[in-house]
């Protein structure tokens, strides 16, 4: 038996799986990951926005629940330096904004530490509706929402990071 036709059948297999192996390009997408804080931060700040206007509603203290609400804002604003709180609260007649964002102002270095220094301007604004919606601008973009009867409560928390700018509605 001829032996020669097979040796040079493997080789020439071999050859061909090493040219395709060579010459194959393989195509991927590196996808950074979302930043999940920011979708954790609005389901958490719009838990205890609904117990707090709940709490009002149930207490009949209307004027305090806006200041809790004030407070509440300020508070997740102080603790997440990073992250801007945009807040809607009110019904079809009286709406207010709570808008609070952290500046930092510069840093403080000694030797090889440093602070940066970051102040909470926090700002409550009257907006007005127009029918059913209503439309609150944060920087370049504009965000709708629908009213519904009775008290509402919707957040928007916007995190830049070193991956880009994450937004989370509610």
């Amino acid at each position: 038996m001829d032996k020669r036709g097979q040796f040079f059948l493997i080789a020439s297999l071999i050859i061909v799986t090493l040219l395709l192996s060579i010459g194959a390009v393989y195509n991927y997408a590196t996808v950074q990951k979302e930043d999940t804080q920011v979708y954790d931060l609005s389901k958490e700040l719009g838990y205890e926005g609904a117990s707090v206007i709940d709490s009002g509603v149930y207490n009949s203290q209307q004027g305090s629940t806006s200041d809790y609400l004030n407070g509440l804002i300020g508070n997740y604003s102080a603790s997440f330096p990073n992250s801007d709180f945009l807040a809607v609260y009110g019904n079809s007649t009286n709406l207010i904004l709570f808008n609070a964002s952290n500046k930092c102002t510069g840093s403080a270095s000694l030797g090889s530490t440093g602070i940066s220094i970051c102040t909470s301007i926090l700002r409550n604004n009257s907006i007005s509706s127009v029918g059913n919606n209503v439309i609150v601008p944060l920087g370049e973009i504009n965000y709708t929402f629908t009213l519904q009867a009775g008290q509402n409560f919707y957040i928007v928390i916007r995190k830049e990071g070193s991956g880009g700018t994450y937004i989370a509605k509610t």
